[in-house]
């Protein structure tokens, strides 16, 4: 039985949380009508149904595993149901907040970052040779994604996520990067006091 559960919370989580697009919800109560001692099909939409508002309300909350565990001692989930759901959670903790973060952010971000240090040896525009400067490579990427809810994720062929990536190339001298850490020091400090 406790198979059962566990097997329905890592359905639930991979249909829902982590939109598995090899999911859905009628292959999901197919597999589990399968199982040994497994419920009637309305008994177990309602299992999934509850194990569903467990997982989507801790995976908004941002909840780690301890956080998960406070909650489901606080709702008084009956014990086998909160020993399941803590263990497939425990399993794809990574993974869920992976997926909640990209889910979250809507604009462009950083994919790659690369840079390589040059000098300048001969230039009739630049009196100053042999003067170093940064060759910095930005690889960012934009992601919008057509299905924004998971319960439609998984209805139609055309739910994939449209991705567009730009290059930007500069070059960085001496005082310019001195500018940059500044404001990446100013960047870094207000994060960490948030």
């Amino acid at each position: 039985r406790e198979e059962n559960i566990e097997a329905v919370a890592e359905g639930v989580l991979r249909l829902y949380i982590l939109q598995d697009k090899r999911l859905d919800r009628a292959t999901l109560i197919g597999k589990l009508l399968q199982l040994d001692d497994a419920p009637s099909q309305p008994e177990l939409e309602g299992i999934i149904d509850t194990c569903k508002d467990v997982f989507v309300s801790a995976a908004r909350g941002g909840l780690t595993a301890a956080d998960f565990e406070t909650s489901l001692q606080g709702e008084q989930v009956e014990e086998a149901l909160a020993s399941a759901y803590l263990a497939v959670w425990r399993r794809q903790e990574s993974k869920i907040h992976e997926e909640m973060s990209r889910r979250s952010f809507w604009g462009t971000r950083l994919k790659r970052f690369s840079w390589r240090v040059d000098i300048t040896t001969k230039s009739r525009h630049i009196d100053d040779l042999n003067e170093p400067c940064a060759l910095v490579e930005l690889e960012l990427s934009s992601s919008s994604s057509l299905s924004s809810s998971p319960s439609t994720a998984h209805t139609s062929s055309a739910d994939e996520t449209s991705s567009k990536e730009r290059v930007l190339r500069f070059e960085m001298d001496r005082h310019t990067l001195a500018e940059m850490q500044a404001q990446c020091s100013r960047i870094s400090a207000l994060i960490e006091s948030a």
